[in-house]
């Protein structure tokens, strides 16, 4: 898995941008650690991720998202 330090690092290295982080402590009902996975929707869609590398994942979606903002603006 991936923190969420390393996701912004990333988008910010992607995006050439910086993003201001304040860091703040859990608040009540914040789970420790959160872990995704994706056997269920393996199991019930047939789908698999294509890939796992953090980069490439982010890079994807934001190549997604300018493209969709091209389509309907």
């Amino acid at each position: 898995g991936y923190t969420i330090k390393e996701l912004i690092n990333v988008v910010q290295n992607l995006c050439n941008a910086n993003i201001d982080v304040i860091l703040e402590q859990r608040r009540a009902g914040d789970v420790p650690v959160l872990v995704a996975n994706h056997a269920k929707a393996t199991s019930v869609l047939g789908w698999q991720p294509i890939d796992s590398e953090l980069h490439n994942i982010v890079s994807s979606a934001l190549e997604w998202e300018v493209k969709k903002q091209l389509l309907f603006d």
